[in-house]
């Protein structure tokens, strides 16, 4: 719920509880965070104006639209950042194309990831997506269907790097293909990479959306070539059986 008043797409995060819990457990603590979203941000929105009267639900709007104009449609903020967008940004700009516009662009990837995220959690019901992967492709997802993405949003991957410490209940790890892309491209998007920079640009705008697309694409490559995949023995299957409503 906090985090959703931060970043609205960190409703993706909504999805999480289908990791611990039988589907009809995690729709309802989904739903709950979700409408703590909403008290929150009619909460904080009333304080705000309480402390300061000119902070209304229209000043609210007009900031929205000058942060949307300054930083989507125009480039504040694009270095340092790792989003799709920033990187289509960055190819249209080198290519010169001036046949799309932004808000066109931005509307495709929204579209785009709303595509992958259907799919993600057709193959995670359907047994075919482990969690951890599952987890994965919502924080990649995350990052690239934002308009903007700074470097300090990215912590999400630590996350996806810790629970490899308790993969296994006998200390030996045992990792897949997809667990290796996972957890490689966790560790290589939290390496600093935004001092690097190319005629002013700062590099990881191309680098970390491009590595995120190459690593989204091959897990599903890997995912609908196999018959299916297991999950790992000591990880649950989150979303069945009534002996987890617990």
């Amino acid at each position: 719920a906090l985090a959703i008043n931060f970043r609205p797409n960190a409703a993706l995060f909504l999805l999480l509880p289908l990791l611990g819990f039988p589907f009809v457990r995690a729709i309802r603590i989904s739903v709950v965070a979700a409408a703590l979203a909403g008290c929150l941000f009619g909460l904080s929105l009333y304080v705000a104006q309480w402390i300061y009267p000119d902070y209304t639900i229209g000043s609210f709007l007009q900031g929205l639209g000058i942060y949307y104009h300054g930083y989507v449609l125009g480039n504040s903020g694009l270095n340092y950042g790792s989003s799709g967008f920033g990187l289509v940004k960055v190819i249209l700009a080198a290519l010169e194309a001036n046949f799309i516009g932004l808000e066109s662009v931005n509307i495709l990837i929204s579209l785009w990831a709303m595509v992958i995220l259907l799919l993600a959690v057709f193959l995670f019901l359907w047994n075919r997506l482990s969690g951890f992967v599952f987890a994965f492709l919502i924080c990649s997802i995350y990052v690239l269907s934002g308009s903007t993405f700074s470097d300090y949003h990215l912590i999400v991957f630590w996350g996806t790097v810790m629970v490899y410490g308790t993969y296994s209940d006998t200390g030996k790890v045992i990792l897949t293909p997809l667990d290796l892309i996972v957890l490689c491209v966790s560790v290589f998007l939290l390496v600093p990479k935004h001092y690097i920079f190319l005629n002013g640009l700062s590099a990881q705008v191309i680098i970390n959306p491009y590595v995120l697309v190459i690593a989204v694409l091959s897990i599903f490559i890997l995912v609908l070539g196999k018959a299916g995949v297991e999950r790992h023995p000591s990880e649950p299957s989150a979303h069945t059986g009534s002996e987890q409503t617990s």
